[in-house]
């Protein structure tokens, strides 16, 4: 009977040391295949405002007011007209100066517009572009002249 413990105990250390050898032998334990990928979701879609192709007829028109830049306080004209995207829409002034500029529509929105203003008249005054957006019965003004300087401002209707 001791021989038969003996043998079930020799037999037991013989399978651990063979599977503890079969895992730290060189090349190590057998590969493991790597973990599948988890599947991907495409992303949403995102909303976004619909795009005009024209200015929106609530901004249609003539506007006065004034626009705070590098150089002060300025007296902005505007007078908005039906154009397509990339053509002129309108003209502009800033109040005491000689210099006009052409109003070409860049982008439109429901409620707003993005612009360029290229000079049309006068010297000593840069284009810039911007954005034109209806807040109630006024018209906000934002805009980065060619030589970097944010100009901001609100209009009324006249």
């Amino acid at each position: 009977m001791r021989w038969a413990r003996w043998a079930v105990t020799a037999v037991t250390c013989a399978a651990i040391a063979a599977g503890s050898w079969a895992a730290t032998r060189p090349g190590g334990p057998a590969p493991v295949p790597p973990p599948s990928p988890a599947p991907t979701v495409p992303p949403l879609p995102t909303a976004s405002p619909p795009s005009l192709d024209g200015v929106p007829e609530s901004m249609l028109g003539r506007w006065r007011g004034n626009a705070e830049g590098p150089g002060g306080t300025y007296e902005l004209d505007l007078e908005l007209t039906r154009g397509a995207l990339g053509q002129p829409i309108g003209e502009s002034g800033v109040g005491s100066a000689t210099c006009r500029f052409s109003v070409v529509l860049e982008g439109a929105e429901p409620d707003a517009i993005l612009f360029s203003e290229k000079l049309a008249s006068g010297s000593g005054c840069l284009g810039s572009s911007g954005r034109l957006a209806l807040h109630g019965e006024r018209l906000r003004y934002s805009a980065l002249t060619e030589d970097g300087d944010v100009v901001m401002g609100e209009l009324r209707r006249v």
